[in-house]
């Protein structure tokens, strides 16, 4: 079929979003694990109680994913090549989130969420517009089924790597309240 081939953005899209989202979220929980999160880095002394660093996070995860939702349906373009290039900024969001939440420093991980969210956001609605807009409507439950299998199998990846980011992220910090071993006791780095 010809909207198999042009699907394949989407799919990559999906994944590296799928990716993002499953890793990102659960590794700021892990990193920050005290029940003070040091807001501008890990020997910063302005601290918040990680209940409210959380519910700040929270409401910027829904407002990164759900604003940029909208952005795919108000392009007035059909232009195949402006759905790639909305894809292809959801994949920047994504590698930027990743390169702040490396920075160790926890209004930094508010950003980076934010940006992940959004990319997550951007590549539903390009792939959702595509696909209702596109595919033959004969096609589409196998068009929607193939992308999601896809994120799907990036959200295992994600999940299962989060050890790895954690420690990518983590390596060499020294702290009394991030990246830590455990989430009470003595903080002793697990790295």
């Amino acid at each position: 079929q010809i909207w198999v081939p042009l699907l394949i953005p989407h799919l990559i899209g999906k994944m590296f979003v799928n990716f993002g989202m499953e890793n990102l979220f659960p590794v700021i929980g892990f990193t920050y694990n005290r029940p003070q999160v040091p807001l501008a880095g890990p020997q910063s002394s302005v601290l918040m109680g990680k209940d409210v660093f959380q519910a700040v996070q929270n409401v910027l995860v829904a407002c990164g994913d759900t604003f940029s939702r909208r952005i795919p349906y108000c392009l007035q373009t059909r232009r195949y090549s402006a759905t790639v290039l909305i894809i292809l900024a959801a994949m920047v969001c994504e590698v930027i989130g990743f390169f702040l939440t490396k920075a160790a420093v926890a209004w930094l991980a508010w950003i980076s969420i934010s940006m992940a969210f959004f990319g997550n956001g951007l590549v539903y609605a390009a792939g959702s517009r595509y696909i209702d807009q596109s595919v033959p409507r004969e096609h589409q439950l196998a068009a929607y089924s193939l992308w999601c299998f896809m994120g799907d199998i990036s959200s295992v990846i994600g999940a299962k790597s989060q050890d790895l980011v954690r420690g990518w992220i983590c390596g060499g910090i020294v702290s009394d309240y991030e990246c830590c071993s455990h989430a009470s006791g003595p903080c002793q780095s697990n790295l």
